[in-house]
């Protein structure tokens, strides 16, 4: 059934002789996506940015895309301002995504671990003419499996109240993430979760469920998990 799914989708794409590897492309990130399995979405994500980026169609929405959703599965402020950059010239983000990349992206200087990554692209290499396709666009990806993989990713609106060094989390929006069908009832876990952070008022957050997410207070290391995964072994409550 999913083979069909994946031959559906991938015909929704008309490529011209110079965009045949984009449909090849789509199949495979389609198959990943719909895994829920952050691991192997985030290698072929990755790897699918990267060949586009240097072909013929590096401006469009499809490559937009491509960025955007490698930056949500890598945490990549790069990427995310790789997104940013092609929507401003193809209009491809939704204004949820738009607004997403905005608050994670970085700038080129700013994290020694992305600086390679800003000196080789291609978009800030004003010596090239990247090729502008607006009509190249991605076809709808399928909806992940919830619970595939270990990890989960997500993207959360936080909101921090309480006294200097005891900040607590005492709402929690959902943004976006990975598999997206478990990111409302992570954001509920997290309500409740304390720093020592001087944070205060609403702030967008990250956070990696691995299968689960651990912080220190108190010299207690508390754990919150995905709902149906184990920890060492043992159910979680």
């Amino acid at each position: 059934m999913l083979t069909l799914l994946f031959s559906a989708l991938a015909l929704q794409l008309t490529p011209s002789v110079g965009e045949v590897r984009a449909d090849i492309a789509f199949a495979e990130l389609a198959h990943a996506w719909a895994s829920g399995d952050a691991g192997k979405a985030r290698a072929v994500f990755h790897t699918a940015f990267a060949e586009q980026s240097e072909g013929p169609c590096a401006i469009s929405p499809y490559t937009a895309e491509l960025a955007y959703r490698t930056g949500l599965l890598w945490r990549s402020g790069y990427h995310f301002n790789m997104a940013l950059l092609i929507d401003e010239q193809v209009d491809a983000l939704t204004r949820a995504q738009r607004e997403l990349a905005q608050e994670m992206q970085t700038e080129p200087g700013e994290l020694l671990s992305e600086d390679r990554q800003y000196l080789s692209s291609p978009y800030l290499n004003p010596g090239l003419e990247l090729g502008v396709c607006p009509d190249h666009r991605m076809p709808t990806l399928p909806e992940p499996q919830a619970g595939g993989g270990e990890e989960a990713l997500v993207y959360l609106r936080t909101e921090w109240r309480g006294p200097r060094f005891r900040r607590e989390v005492s709402d929690a929006v959902f943004l976006d993430g990975y598999p997206s069908a478990e990111g409302p009832e992570l954001a509920a876990l997290l309500i409740g979760l304390r720093t020592y952070g001087e944070e205060r008022g609403w702030r967008v957050a990250f956070f990696s469920f691995g299968p689960c997410y651990s912080y220190s207070y108190r010299r207690e290391v508390i754990s919150i998990c995905r709902p149906g995964f184990e920890r060492d072994g043992v159910p979680e409550d």
